[in-house]
């Protein structure tokens, strides 16, 4: 009987355990995991030989129709997913949205480290920024 009950309990505190601490296997990810780039880094990375970077434009296709970071892809947040064949070879991934009020490229940067990306960088002022820069912007849709 005193088995039973030992058991009994044992298997309550797992399942108890359990629903506290969630099933979920995905990294926990906050703003303290998010790496900015800012616009000089993000032209070292592009630069490097040694980078395979993929440039993610985040936003909805038809604002990266009216003008994109040249060579960026275009990934909605929803369409983002782990072993995506167009990020399945980069070593850096950056994302970017329209600017600093836009809170899409950290939610995707955060999603993508969730899903076990590394090196995710958050270009945080986005198209804004590239072309504040004087860089010039791609019209068109995704290759």
């Amino acid at each position: 009987m005193h088995r039973i009950v030992l058991t009994f309990c044992l298997l309550l505190t797992v399942t108890l355990m359990v629903a506290v601490t969630g099933c979920s296997s995905s990294p926990k990810t906050s703003d303290q995991d998010l790496v900015q780039l800012e616009y000089p880094s993000l032209l070292k990375l592009q630069a490097d030989p040694k980078v395979k970077l993929v440039i993610v434009d985040v936003r909805s296709a038809q604002r990266y129709a009216t003008g994109h970071i040249p060579h960026a892809i275009n990934i909605s947040i929803p369409d983002l997913h782990p072993a995506d064949e167009r990020l399945a070879d980069a070593t850096d991934i950056v994302v970017y949205a329209t600017g600093w009020t836009e809170y899409l490229s950290p939610a995707a940067a955060k999603k993508l480290l969730s899903q076990n990306y590394k090196n995710v960088h958050d270009f945080r002022g986005g198209v804004e920024m590239w072309q504040a820069y004087g860089g010039k912007v791609t019209p068109g849709v995704t290759p």
